[in-house]
């Protein structure tokens, strides 16, 4: 059974890489950005390449009701990594005493 990958912040960087390790390694994947054109652009080379499903909602992790209603509406999708790498973390919590809203 193939596992899936959720990585936010997928088309640049360090989230690009990471996506592209997965699906050489045969791992589904949903990537999530604010920007559908690179999403778009992404998920077609991938698939191209590597023959996974992907999917690729288009949204902002800083708004909380978006991110609930677009994981609660995955199909049935079943997430076994997240890989939360949008944004910037300047001058929060460290993830174990941080808030939700940040």
């Amino acid at each position: 059974m193939l596992k899936t990958v959720f990585i936010t912040g997928a088309t640049f960087g360090l989230g690009k890489a990471t996506a592209e390790l997965f699906t050489e390694n045969g791992y589904n994947l949903i990537i999530a950005r604010r920007r559908q054109e690179r999403l778009d652009t992404l998920s077609e080379k991938l698939k191209f390449n590597h023959g996974v499903d992907i999917v690729s909602p288009c949204f902002d992790v800083r708004n909380k009701e978006v991110v609930v209603n677009v994981v609660n509406n995955l199909d049935n999708a079943k997430i076994d990594l997240l890989i939360n790498n949008t944004g910037l973390a300047s001058g929060v919590n460290k993830m174990p005493d941080g808030s939700l809203d940040d």
